[in-house]
């Protein structure tokens, strides 16, 4: 099964363009949910983990500040 989409837009809004984005977005979502196949381009280093991690724990308990 084949499926075409057109991309098309008015003047200078690209409105299949925008809604393409987000059908590929949550195509890459569902993947890694349901297949456990991670997205190449947006992987982050085990450095940026750490620190995104602690940022969260800070905000869930800010009077624990590290």
């Amino acid at each position: 099964m084949t499926i075409h989409h057109i991309l098309a837009g008015i003047v200078d809004y690209r409105y299949d363009h925008l809604k393409m984005g987000r059908i590929n977005y949550k195509k890459t979502l569902a993947d890694c949910a349901v297949d456990g196949i991670l997205p190449e381009a947006n992987l982050v280093t085990p450095a940026q983990a750490n620190r995104e991690a602690v940022k969260w724990l800070n905000r869930l308990d800010p009077a624990q500040t590290s």
